[in-house]
């Protein structure tokens, strides 16, 4: 698995069935193992997704800025 923290290892044991683990109480074990850590954590303003997302917001504000200094007029 990789997130925002970084890249990790997991090994989930095989279970018989949903029913018998739900009868049973039973979970499902699973050990995790963290491979790599990153020193900052990526976010999605970090992604070139995120740069978009923050691109037409800022074409979306241009437009309210000009309203609210009287550049544009109310009609």
């Amino acid at each position: 698995m990789y997130n925002s923290h970084g890249l990790l290892l997991a090994a989930h044991q095989p279970f018989e069935s949903t029913r018998r683990a739900i009868e049973q109480e039973v979970d499902v074990d699973s050990r995790t193992e963290i491979l790599g850590q990153n020193t900052v954590r990526i976010r999605v303003g970090d992604t070139d997704m995120g740069r978009q997302i923050r691109q037409r917001l800022e074409e979306l504000d241009a437009p309210l800025h000009a309203y609210r200094t009287g550049l544009i007029k109310e009609a």
